[in-house]
């Protein structure tokens, strides 16, 4: 690899700022075009009178964990995050729909065998299915770890490369060697989790199990079981955090470790096209004209703009362009964020993040969330509460009580509404949704709060830049995990996709993105 070689990355989200971060500390030249006023995409913090809020990171899987999280920040030069860990996993909650009462509540600890135990207590005459499940989260979740290690550092030479290899590349008894290697991984790769846990038959155990699928904001009716048994597994195995001061303090980082190794940053950078010659990319054209060019493009931005609007047609296969921009995204979401005068552990809600459900099946929750056309037919739906008043977890001088409520939603008629209609229709849904959190907690969260902010699936859009306002990028359906999903490396030479469309989702699914993008880079330079 020469030094002097340069990269364009377009998009400073946080995969764009992952392999930003990551080539810039190999030593390659790079400049990172963003079309907001600044880095981040919707993983940002932002303050409203007093009040520090999580834009969307409301919890970080698997940062403890050696080979992956604490992995990631050693790649990318961060030694120093303040990282909270939480004091639990999660509590949740079932109510009645018709009367708001709560029916159930489940408070799950941190780690495996605590995790083990607890549920032993809640459902004693299900120990068989307890430890099978949790079983199939720890088997699954942790090859697929091993195989994400691999990706992040494809040039250590290890046994499990070697069989990822076999499995990736082998053909006849070369790939079944593979796959036993990795069986739990190819067990799951074309199963649905609905399927995978079938086996437990009872229904709350069931629910507690599936509890985190809206945090893929994918229809459990297709959700595939390896994306979600290793979600389970980086939760389970490790526990929740949330960083010391806001998601912004890791932008901030990444930022700093850009610039520090002779990176450039543009902010209010829109990239109107992708310049290719010859099959190859050379550079780009910005909205205002600027021509930057260099060795290699990463495109860290949704699928259908890369390859929709930045590259003309005539430079990529028909069949290509089809499958990229037919990628069937995730479900988006709405956000509430209120600035408490009062704790809510003065309720009896002492969890980081609290899920609340009016039905014990997963796939009816998305159903009934999905299919609420209007806010008053949200009554009746799921939500999350996510309560930041974890020791630590906000600078001392900010030791004020924050909440974000979430609730899944998709884009429908919030793209088109014309600014009137727009104030109107969120200032209804926000209503009905802290009318029914009032009903359900007990808490009279429009009288305590300070500051009421609402993010909408166009809030969503502007952020992220997907049409939709995909919360996490890509669905994770069986046809869209592993090597079924967008590969970083495109028809055109020299360019590179990063970002949910490639990878998982969330905070760490993004960064590990961003890693091994950079990694396939660094092969061709």
């Amino acid at each position: 690899m020469e030094k002097n070689s340069s990269v364009i990355i377009i998009g400073a989200g946080l995969s764009g700022l992952s392999v930003a971060a990551f080539l810039s500390r190999m030593g390659v030249r790079v400049k990172l075009l963003e079309r907001l006023d600044k880095c981040g995409g919707f993983v940002h913090t932002f303050k409203r009178g007093k009040y520090l809020f999580e834009a969307s990171t409301h919890q970080m899987a698997g940062c403890g964990m050696p080979v992956y999280g604490r992995k990631m920040f050693e790649k990318l030069g961060i030694d120093n995050l303040p990282l909270v860990k939480s004091s639990s996993l999660c509590e949740v909650v079932a109510f009645n729909r018709t009367t708001g009462a709560i029916e159930d509540r489940y408070l799950l600890p941190t780690g495996y065998a605590a995790i083990h135990d607890v549920l032993r207590g809640y459902f004693p005459e299900n120990t068989n299915e307890v430890k099978k499940a949790l079983n199939m989260f720890y088997r699954c979740g942790r090859k697929a770890c091993m195989l994400k290690a691999i990706g992040r550092d494809p040039q250590k030479v290890s046994l499990d490369a070697l069989f990822a290899l076999m499995l990736n590349k082998g053909k006849g008894i070369v790939r079944e060697i593979g796959k036993l290697r990795y069986r739990p991984v190819v067990r799951f790769a074309n199963t649905r989790f609905i399927d995978a846990i079938n086996f437990v038959g009872n229904e709350r155990l069931r629910w507690l199990l599936g509890v985190y699928s809206c945090y893929l904001a994918t229809d459990p009716e297709h959700l595939n079981a390896f994306v979600m048994n290793m979600l389970n597994y980086l939760y389970m195995e490790d526990a929740p955090y949330l960083v010391k001061g806001g998601s912004s303090v890791l932008i901030h980082e990444l930022e700093k470790r850009i610039s520090g190794n002779g990176g450039k940053i543009y902010t209010n950078c829109t990239v109107k096209q992708i310049l290719v010659s010859a099959g190859t990319a050379t550079g780009v054209v910005t909205g205002d004209g600027k021509i930057f060019t260099a060795d290699t493009v990463i495109s860290a931005i949704n699928t259908n703009d890369t390859f929709g609007t930045m590259i003309p047609s005539d430079q990529l296969p028909d069949e290509y362009v089809r499958k990229v921009t037919g990628v069937v995204p995730t479900s988006s979401v709405y956000q509430i964020y209120l600035g408490l005068k009062r704790d809510p552990r003065e309720f009896g809600f002492n969890a980081s993040t609290t899920f609340f459900d009016s039905t014990r099946d997963i796939s009816e929750r998305y159903s009934m969330q999905m299919k609420a056309t209007t806010p008053q037919g949200r009554a009746d739906t799921s939500f999350i509460f996510s309560n930041y008043t974890e020791p630590g977890d906000i600078p001392s001088a900010e030791k004020t009580v924050r909440v974000c409520i979430a609730e899944g939603m998709m884009m429908g008629d919030w793209g088109t509404l014309s600014p009137e209609a727009y104030e109107k229709k969120k200032k209804l849904t926000t209503d009905t949704i802290l009318s029914k959190v009032e009903k359900i907690t007990g808490m009279p969260v429009r009288e305590l709060a300070d500051v009421v902010v609402s993010g909408t699936p166009r809030t969503m859009r502007h952020y992220s830049g997907i049409p939709s306002g995909a919360f996490a990028g890509a669905a994770y359906t069986s046809d869209q995990i592993l090597s079924k999903r967008t590969q970083p490396e495109t028809p055109v030479k020299n360019l590179y996709l990063a970002g949910p469309f490639t990878s998982f989702g969330g905070v760490m699914g993004s960064i590990d993105a961003g890693i091994t993008t950079g990694n396939l880079v660094l092969k061709h330079l």
